[in-house]
């Protein structure tokens, strides 16, 4: 169980990060000014992180492993959607209404919510460790998340962006999301005898399609969007 957990954090803590970069890159190809991007993301992020972990809190949640579980299949599953949606919500958004309409807002208000659900991540893996025997597991929780975010910050402008690209690389990190999702179900299966539930397990299983899909189209994608939209840096 608890080489699970940790390969759950190691894997929550890489696609978090991601989608971080994923959104700043975006805005920073469509917007210019690429310091004041990224600063802005990363700031809206790391508030939204700690109103997530703080919301697991008020009420006061004492939650069992499997009801630990569930509530992170949820969460995951949530990512995975809004992650690889947030490059084209915001070329649309470009598109349609410019820079003067503030509708920007939109997707510092993306930013947070991705950033909030991030942060309700970490205190359910806590939650799950508090019912194992045996010495505390917090260090190694924080270190495998630590370990996530250093290999996303490595791998995205080294590896992922230059092969992948935003978009691309946004339905890979989503599919990558989701098979941490389905490793969820596999482990409350294995290890509890329990079902996450027919509407989540379909959900996530048309979604999983969808990303497989749009991952196996995304240069048409790509080039869709840049013939329709005039973008560059996006591809």
């Amino acid at each position: 169980m608890a080489a699970a957990i940790f390969i759950l954090t190691f894997a929550a803590a890489f696609c978090s990060m991601s989608y971080e970069f994923l959104l700043a890159q975006t805005l920073s190809a469509l917007l210019g000014q690429t310091l004041v991007r990224y600063f802005v993301t990363f700031s809206l992020f790391l508030l939204s992180l700690g109103l997530g972990s703080l919301s697991t809190s008020y009420p006061s949640q004492d939650l069992t492993p499997v009801s630990a579980l569930r509530k992170l299949f949820k969460v995951e599953l949530l990512l995975s959607f809004l992650g690889p949606a947030f490059p084209i919500v915001t070329i649309f958004l470009d598109y349609y209404f410019g820079t003067k309409s503030g509708v920007y807002w939109i997707d510092y208000l993306l930013i947070i919510l991705i950033g909030f659900l991030s942060g309700i991540e970490l205190p359910l893996f806590f939650q799950m460790t508090e019912t194992m025997k045996g010495k505390n597991r917090v260090n190694q929780i924080l270190s495998f998340d630590y370990f996530g975010i250093l290999a996303s910050s490595v791998l995205f402008p080294f590896f992922f962006l230059p092969v992948f690209g935003v978009l691309s690389f946004g339905f890979l990190i989503g599919l990558l999301n989701l098979l941490a999702a389905f490793f969820i179900i596999i482990l409350i299966q294995v290890k509890f005898g329990k079902s996450i539930g027919f509407i989540s397990s379909a959900l996530g299983l048309i979604l999983f399609i969808i990303l497989l899909t749009s991952f196996y189209h995304s240069d048409s994608i790509s080039e869709v969007l840049i013939q329709k939209f005039y973008l560059k840096g996006i591809g």
